[in-house]
């Protein structure tokens, strides 16, 4: 009988997790148009990027959530900005309501990755990748979130963009706060948006639980 009572508590204490990764392949969020220009020096450290995404006007997972695992942003160096080596930490914000147009803006960090160290050795367009090393939860694919990519000191580089320009998608915070790309800094990105995007899997969202360690316990002794 005690065995078949820690075979209901280990069923318990899986069910009690943010959720269940499922075997499916990586899905792409974010911003998937063909990169066409470059805009000189928007890279320059020290900065944090945003991407707005709906995860579920992009992708479909039949149980509803998705696991963030990746996030990457494009970005040419020229050749008098290598060799370069920098830090990145990547992940997902917290979409907030707007207060002056009918849209999201970033907010708190929802998850966070570890910090990596990143060598460009050759001149060139090079995605830029953080690992998100097993940092995230299962979130609901319906709701709004911010894709998140931080160079966490200096370097210098061009950042790729679409020919698809677009108020209320890309923030960039360096230093002050988030702004809004798109009229941020006039001239540079009014051509289109960055490229950032997201690797996911689905995932089965599970509720909350309410219940304390020791409610759970007492229903085992």
């Amino acid at each position: 009988m005690r065995s078949n009572r820690i075979v209901i508590l280990c069923t318990l204490l899986i069910t009690l997790g943010a959720g269940v990764a499922t075997a499916q392949s990586t899905i792409r969020i974010g911003n998937l148009n063909d990169p066409v220009a470059s805009v000189p020096n928007l890279l320059y450290g020290n900065q944090r990027f945003a991407y707005l995404v709906i995860p579920g006007e992009q992708a479909s997972c039949p149980n509803g959530g998705c696991v963030l695992t990746a996030t990457t942003l494009l970005a040419e160096f020229t050749q008098d900005q290598v060799p370069a080596s920098f830090t990145v930490s990547g992940g997902l914000l917290a979409a907030e309501p707007a207060t002056n147009f009918d849209g999201w803006v970033p907010g708190d960090d929802l998850f966070q990755s570890p910090a990596v160290s990143i060598t460009i050795d050759q001149p060139g367009i090079h995605a830029i990748t953080v690992p998100m090393q097993d940092s995230c939860d299962c979130v609901p694919m319906d709701q709004p979130y911010f894709l998140n990519i931080n160079f966490l000191d200096a370097v210098r580089a061009d950042v790729r963009i679409d020919n698809q320009p677009a108020p209320g998608i890309v923030y960039l915070d360096s230093g002050n706060g988030f702004g809004d790309l798109d009229d941020f800094i006039p001239g540079k990105t009014s051509d289109g948006k960055v490229i950032i995007w997201g690797d996911i899997v689905c995932c089965i969202v599970v509720e909350g639980e309410t219940s304390t360690w020791g409610g759970v316990k007492s229903l085992f002794r």
